[in-house]
């Protein structure tokens, strides 16, 4: 597979937060700055205003599976962090490092252009969707082009105050990895488990390190855990339980977030079903375009209708 930039077209939106505003270029045609680019927000907004609770100017986060570098550059420009920045994939670091420069955030953000692990190993590329950039897939083999270091084994001296791992796959490998790091430090971390397997890993990691879950996000299973071995650890936890209330404020803005981009997708695919119709197109072809459109409207109408619900719920139990 191909993991060079030559031949990539990329495309640049801007995001306007708070007196802040950043530039951000992406893969054309990439998950994520598609969906920048439709909510002018930045991707998983909902997720890192969380995250950024948890963070004080000058803060040093760990973000293993940068990608472009849309969480480290919140991270750096909204929180006030120091962030190091992983990412092995050559195109992907490029623009990470690209998007810092045009930010002006060379002092705040350290690109580390590598993988990440348990142990010293070497990995291939497994999976590479110019698509959705963030779904790479690295795998460990013994002929394989990329080096794979380790946390623990990586040059960080000052006091980590959060670890951000989305590693496709080795997410508990790299939490692994980093043992002694995370021992020394306690940091908040945060860590995508897409399957039940890989969530069962982490809950035996959570257990044998002394961590709590606290919060769920997105839409792979990405979770915030908590230290909480010692009594001041499970203070600090049951204190941040206390303000449930902050997380179900961002659960129902997340709700607004989606409907709102449905319901201007559904909108969209109205205009286009009804510009058929006007031009009275009556040969098969057209008229399997206007059906498979009706059915995705009939999905989209669905979904709006269960994104309301889940609203009125929320407001319901917040009241």
């Amino acid at each position: 597979m191909d993991s060079s930039t030559e031949s990539i077209a990329t495309t640049s939106v801007v995001i306007e937060h708070g007196d802040k505003v950043i530039q951000i270029e992406a893969v054309a045609g990439d998950h994520i700055g598609a969906t920048i680019a439709a909510s002018k927000k930045f991707y998983e907004w909902q997720f890192l205003g969380t995250l950024a609770e948890y963070l004080s100017p000058g803060d040093l986060v760990v973000d293993v599976g940068a990608n472009i570098g849309n969480h480290s550059l919140f991270f750096a420009a909204v929180c006030g962090a120091a962030v190091i920045s992983f990412e092995p994939l050559p195109l992907a670091a490029d623009i990470l490092q690209k998007n810092v420069d045009a930010n002006s955030l060379s002092d705040k953000i350290q690109v580390r252009q590598r993988a990440l692990g348990e142990s010293l190993a070497k990995a291939k590329l497994d999976k590479l969707d110019l698509a959705n950039v963030g779904a790479t897939a690295f795998a460990v083999a013994p002929d394989g082009d990329f080096e794979v270091s380790t946390l623990d084994l990586e040059e960080i001296s000052k006091t980590v105050s959060l670890i951000k791992v989305d590693a496709e796959g080795m997410d508990v490998p790299v939490l692994r990895g980093g043992v002694e790091l995370i021992e020394r430090d306690r940091p908040i971390i945060a860590c995508e488990a897409a399957t039940a397997s890989q969530q069962a890993e982490l809950e035996a990691f959570a257990a044998e390190a002394g961590y709590s879950f606290v919060y769920r996000f997105n839409a792979t299973p990405t979770y915030v855990l908590a230290p909480s071995r010692t009594a001041l650890e499970r203070a600090n936890v049951e204190r941040r339980a206390a303000g449930l209330v902050t997380s179900t404020h961002w659960a129902t803005r997340d709700l607004y977030y989606r409907l709102g981009l449905v319901s201007t997708n559904l909108r969209s695919l109205s205009d286009v079903q009804e510009s058929y119709t006007s031009a009275n197109l009556t040969t098969h072809p057209e008229e399997d375009g206007i059906a498979g459109l009706s059915v995705r409207i009939e999905q989209l109408e669905g979904l709006v209708r269960t994104l309301s619900e889940r609203l009125n719920d929320s407001d319901t139990q917040r009241q």
